[in-house]
């Protein structure tokens, strides 16, 4: 156990076991190795500036072993140390019974006297100390007295020591043997004899008991030896599962990667077949965008030609009034062929990828008026406008030129089907969404459910009989996407119609 814990480095692990072989050593009376376990515990408690609590006690026990090998120089050594460690009585107490060997050991009779009138004193005094470690004060006043020849003395301390080990429940042999000393130097051979007798036998059933034990540790390491073996055995076989196992995991593994490999191919393959074909639309896309913009402008140049003279027409008919219709008859047409020709313009433009700008920093309250004002001159009579702002000025970053062309589109769309009620033009911020919310509600024919979505469509028309291109709804929602908003038709709303527009807050 010592070996593992030093190999892991385990603190806790090598402090426990250098502390029961210290005790075992000492119990078996090998105090050269208790010694070195001793100094092993007080080194770590260094190094590693654990709890200094017991280093004292840990210095007065490697003293004793040092006595007990007959180093007295370096048991003194062990003395001083202990003495700056010392933090309680109980541990003062300790090192004048150290003290004490240490003057009988070397036969400084006069200061271990004195030091035993002390360790006395102090013992006397305290409860706790006298409670709990009596036995050690005793044992080495036994020492000084069989030194100075008073063996009554001793006799009695070593009486007093037994019968405190007694409660204790356990007198180990050195007890008995320190006894019949002390009767051997008062001639006293017989009570000699029986102790030595009781010490011997102590000690060999102590003996048999630990070879008794030995034993079965051996039996228990020869079984450990064949379950060893057993388990070699199981872990041979389970490391050519193992190796088979890896075996088809790699062959799994060449599997897998050859399909991938075979994926990427494909998938790079299909990719250039996607882009010729990407490359192809986009090419077939710049053809129709400039197709349309070359015949746009060739039909625009003889539509002009044609409202220019329909118009001079009309101001030269003087008061020939069917001339005169036929005249306006002409120039709505061409108007409504070129409003035709710029909305396929625009929409294929904004089609090919043209973005539109959203930087310009407008007061929506004053658009609003403004859209109002140029429209509400085309509302039927008995049609009222109502404008209702969301509050006072609220500033936004947006394009009012492709804003207005938006609003106007639908107010003017509430003009034409609404013969009496209100056009409602209103707007409102949401701060939390971060969004411009503006409605165009009418109270006219409106638009049935089923055709709600068909609206928004190019070139939608519900009645193929009213004028118009179809394409306005489709380019204003075209617009507002690419500006980052969002154009629809309210289906909760049944009065007429209600538009909503939105867009994000900048």
């Amino acid at each position: 156990m010592q070996k593992e814990a030093e190999s892991r480095e385990e603190i806790d692990g090598m402090q426990n076991c250098y502390q029961a072989l210290f005790r075992i050593y000492q119990s078996k009376e090998l105090y050269k190795q208790a010694a070195l376990y001793a100094q092993k515990l007080i080194d770590m408690t260094l190094k590693y500036n654990m709890n200094q609590y017991n280093l004292a006690n840990k210095y007065l026990e490697l003293s004793n072993c040092h006595l007990q090998n007959n180093a007295p120089q370096k048991a003194w050594e062990a003395i001083e140390e202990a003495k700056k460690y010392i933090i309680n009585e109980m541990q003062q107490g300790y090192l004048l019974c150290a003290t004490l060997r240490y003057y009988v050991h070397v036969e400084d009779l006069p200061k271990a006297g004195t030091v035993l009138e002390e360790a006395t004193q102090l013992y006397n005094s305290n409860t706790e100390l006298k409670a709990k470690r009596l036995t050690h004060l005793l044992e080495a006043a036994v020492d000084y007295y069989m030194k100075i020849g008073e063996y009554d003395k001793a006799l009695a301390m070593q009486t007093q020591s037994f019968g405190i080990l007694k409660q204790n429940g356990f007198i180990p042999p050195i007890a008995y043997r320190r006894l019949g000393l002390i009767h051997a130097s008062k001639k006293e051979y017989q009570k000699a004899i029986d102790n030595y007798e009781h010490a011997f036998l102590l000690s060999d059933s102590l003996g048999s008991i630990q070879e008794d034990r030995s034993a079965g540790e051996f039996a228990t390491i020869l079984g450990m030896e064949q379950l060893n073996q057993e388990n070699k055995e199981l872990i041979r076989k389970n490391q050519e599962i193992q190796l088979e196992n890896r075996r088809r995991l790699i062959i799994l593994l060449c599997i897998i990667v050859a399909s991938f490999a075979f994926m990427f191919f494909r998938e790079v393959r299909l990719n250039k077949i996607l882009r010729r074909a990407k490359d192809v639309e986009q090419s077939a896309s710049r053809m129709k965008t400039e197709f349309i913009q070359n015949m746009s402008h060739e039909i625009r140049t003889p539509l002009n030609s044609i409202v220019g003279f329909s118009q001079l027409l009309g101001s030269i008919s003087g008061k020939d009034e069917e001339a005169k219709e036929y005249t306006d008859i002409i120039e709505q047409g061409s108007n409504h062929l070129l409003q035709l020709v710029d909305n396929v313009l625009e929409l294929a433009n904004l089609d090919s990828g043209t973005p539109i700008l959203t930087d310009t920093k407008v007061e929506i309250g004053k658009l609003c008026r403004q859209w109002m004002e140029e429209t509400k001159n085309s509302f039927k009579p008995g049609v009222e406008p109502v404008y209702e702002p969301g509050q006072e000025e609220v500033y936004v970053h947006t394009n009012p030129g492709r804003l207005t062309q938006v609003i106007s589109h639908l107010l003017h769309n509430s003009a034409r089907f609404t013969e009496k009620g209100s056009i409602t033009l209103a707007w409102h911020t949401n701060p939390k969404q971060k969004l411009l919310t503006i409605s165009v509600t009418d109270t006219g024919i409106g638009i049935p459910q089923d055709k709600q979505d068909f609206v928004f469509e190019r070139f939608a028309k519900i009645d193929t009989f009213s004028t118009g291109t179809g394409l306005g709804l489709a380019l204003g929602r075209l617009i507002m996407e690419k500006m980052g908003g969002s154009l629809t038709l309210d289906g909760k709303y049944t009065g007429g119609c209600r538009f909503v527009l939105t867009l994000p807050l900048k």
